[in-house]
C-alpha cells in the first residue's frame, strides 16, 4: 500500500487503466462485427418456406435464397441483402442469375467492397437463386 501512494506508481496505474479501456473498446467492436448476420435481407422477405442460407467450406461459399420483393420498385437494380465480411468474394464482384416465379432470369451480383447483394428486378415480386463462388 505504501508503493501505491507514490506518484509514479499512481500514474502508471491510471495509464494502464486507459490502455485496458482502449483494448476493451476495440475488442467490443470486433466482436460486434464478427457476430454480424451472415446473410441479412433488405427490401425483401423470405419467400414461403425458403431457408435463406450462406455456408463457407474452405474458400468456397454457397448461397441459396428465395425472396419476395417488398420495396416499391418495378425495375432496375435493388439492394436485397448483405453478407458478412468472412464471405466477401475474392474477385471485385460475383455475378449470378436469379429466377423469377415465371421462369425469367435476372442478374444479381455481390460487391466485394461492401458485401451488398444487388438484384436487377422486373415487375415480378418473387425471386430465387442458388450459386457458389470463391472467397478470399
Amino acid at each position: 500500500s505504501d508503493l501505491m501512494a507514490g506518484t509514479a506508481i499512481a500514474d502508471y496505474l491510471v495509464n494502464a487503466k486507459a490502455v485496458q479501456d482502449g483494448f476493451n473498446t476495440v475488442n467490443g467492436k470486433l466482436s460486434n462485427f464478427e457476430n454480424d448476420s451472415d446473410l441479412s435481407l433488405a427490401n425483401c422477405t423470405s419467400w414461403g418456406n425458403t431457408d435463406n442460407t450462406i455456408t463457407k467450406i474452405g474458400n468456397r461459399v454457397f448461397i441459396t435464397f428465395g425472396v419476395q420483393i417488398t420495396a416499391e420498385q418495378s425495375s432496375g437494380s435493388l439492394i436485397i441483402g448483405r453478407i458478412a465480411k468472412v464471405y466477401y468474394p475474392k474477385t471485385a464482384y460475383v455475378r449470378a442469375n436469379a429466377a423469377d416465379s415465371d421462369g425469367g432470369n435476372h442478374m444479381l451480383y455481390i460487391d466485394k467492397s461492401n458485401g451488398i447483394i444487388v438484384l436487377y428486378v422486373s415487375t415480378e415480386r418473387y425471386y430465387s437463386a442458388s450459386f457458389s463462388y470463391i472467397a478470399d
